[in-house]
């Protein structure tokens, strides 16, 4: 994987080698970060996303004739929050529910079976509540070269961690400040040392849209950001690095 696909230049990862590979793309209103395997890969400035129409999987956003996936797909996840280091690493070798907070689309891609006449199925079904099935174009879901396969990594469907409200080591030194807040909350750093890197701060309601979205430049021990136009009740502040590592908190308004 590599190239300018993503308006930056990737730095080349070899997963055409005919083993299953994670990819997660978590963006916020600022960063970007892309994730292989649940380790970090690149970070950059965000940019807008039409994502009005349609959306494909497998072919280019815009929908240029060639720029297609060569290979198998399994598992996909679209969500209306952007995901934690710690959430991905949790999640990415977990079967999801499909009722899990912020999740808008689940295809596990199963309905076939492999190599069999499947010419039936003519759709990707969506195990949300939003049901956003797809539609299956250019499969042609009969024979070995066009149709659902075996040998997708089995998922655990059971016993795994979902990080949700985590509050990681590093809060001891991230104050937040008053919590229940009213029409401002303040987040002071409180670490020995100085912070290496900027942190991004984002807010969300509880339905997982993002409210607000701060950085909080490593250069400045305190930043205050207004609250005031929120209306009182629960809210998630997700606290991110550039490498996407961090956690999530409560935070109530008044």
């Amino acid at each position: 994987m590599g190239g300018t696909g993503l308006c930056t230049d990737l730095p080349t990862v070899p997963i055409h080698d005919n083993n299953w590979h994670h990819v997660a793309y978590a963006k916020t209103a600022i960063t970007t970060r892309i994730y292989v395997d649940g380790n970090f890969l690149v970070n950059f400035a965000a940019t807008p996303y039409d994502l009005s129409g349609f959306f494909r999987l497998g072919r280019s956003g815009s929908g240029n004739v060639g720029k297609n996936w060569q290979g198998p797909i399994d598992e996909v996840r679209i969500w209306n929050v952007a995901r934690t280091e710690i959430q991905i690493q949790a999640a990415k070798d977990c079967q999801l529910a499909g009722n899990e907070p912020g999740l808008v689309a689940y295809y596990r891609a199963d309905e076939g079976v492999s190599a069999a006449n499947n010419s039936s199925l003519t759709l990707l079904d969506d195990l949300t509540a939003g049901n956003h099935d797809g539609t299956l174009n250019n499969f042609v879901r009969t024979g070995t070269s066009s149709n659902w396969i075996s040998g997708a990594p089995a998922l655990a469907c059971a016993n795994c961690t979902t990080i949700a409200t985590g509050e990681p080591a590093f809060f001891q030194y991230l104050s937040m400040f008053p919590n229940p807040a009213g029409d401002e909350v303040n987040f002071e750093w409180k670490g020995d040392a100085a912070r290496q890197t900027d942190f991004t701060i984002g807010i969300f309601d509880t339905q997982g849209k993002q409210v607000q979205a701060v950085v909080f430049a490593n250069d400045n021990p305190r930043i205050s950001i207004s609250v005031g136009a929120l209306p009182p009740g629960l809210y998630f502040v997700q606290v991110t690095d550039r490498a996407g590592a961090g956690g999530v908190k409560k935070l109530v308004r008044l």
